[in-house]
C-alpha cells in the first residue's frame, strides 16, 4: 500500500513541476494511474542485423603439414611393430581438413577444422575381387593445431588379407606432431 501511494505523490509532484515551468501539455499527458509499459516490438540497429556470425575457425591454420606418425601396428599375426606412416594434413582457409596417411596402407579422409581442433574419419578403399573382401579399413584422425604443428592422434583398424571367410583384422594406434611446411 505504502509505495502505492509513494508513487501516486511522485505523479503529482511531476505533474506540478511541469505545470509550474509552463509545460503544461506536458503535464496533461501524463496518465492518472501508472501501468506497466507494453512493448510491442524490438529494432536492431541495422549493423546487428548484418554482421555475421564468429568464425568456427581461423585463416591463421590454413596450410599443409607433413611427418610421420609415431606408434605401433598390431599386425594379423599378433605381432606388434613400430608403425610410422607419412603424414599429410592440409587445412583449407575455408575449415576444411584434407588427411593423407601414405604407406603401405594408404588412408584417406576429410572433414573440418572448429577452433583449432578436428577429428576426421578416414578410411581405404577395398582391393579385393568378388567374392573375396578385405585389405580396406577405417579409423580416425584427431588433432589440435598450434601455431606451426599440428599434434595428436590416429587409430586405423582393417581386415588383414582378401578372403571369402571370417578377416583377422590390424590395428594401428599412433601419436604424432608434424610441421607446416
Amino acid at each position: 500500500m505504502k509505495d502505492k501511494k509513494s508513487g501516486e505523490s511522485r505523479r503529482k509532484l511531476l505533474k506540478s513541476i511541469a505545470a509550474g515551468s509552463g509545460a503544461i501539455v506536458a503535464g496533461k499527458s501524463l496518465p492518472e494511474s501508472w501501468s506497466r509499459p507494453v512493448v510491442d516490438s524490438v529494432m536492431l540497429p541495422a549493423h546487428a542485423q548484418t554482421s555475421p556470425p564468429p568464425s568456427a575457425c581461423t585463416t591463421e591454420f590454413a596450410g599443409t603439414y607433413e611427418g610421420n606418425a609415431t606408434g605401433t601396428i598390431t599386425r594379423c599375426n599378433d605381432v606388434t611393430e613400430d608403425h610410422n606412416p607419412p603424414l599429410t594434413i592440409i587445412i583449407g582457409a575455408d575449415c576444411s581438413v584434407s588427411v593423407s596417411i601414405t604407406g603401405n596402407r594408404p588412408f584417406t579422409g576429410t572433414g573440418t577444422i572448429t577452433g583449432s581442433t578436428f577429428s576426421v574419419a578416414v578410411s581405404r578403399p577395398e582391393d579385393c575381387a568378388a567374392p573375396t573382401s578385405g585389405n580396406g579399413g577405417s579409423g580416425t584422425v584427431s588433432g589440435t593445431v598450434s601455431g606451426t604443428q599440428i599434434s595428436g592422434n590416429a587409430s586405423l583398424s582393417g581386415p588383414c588379407v582378401c578372403s571369402a571367410t571370417v578377416l583377422p583384422t590390424y590395428l594401428s594406434t599412433t601419436t604424432y606432431t608434424i610441421d607446416k611446411v
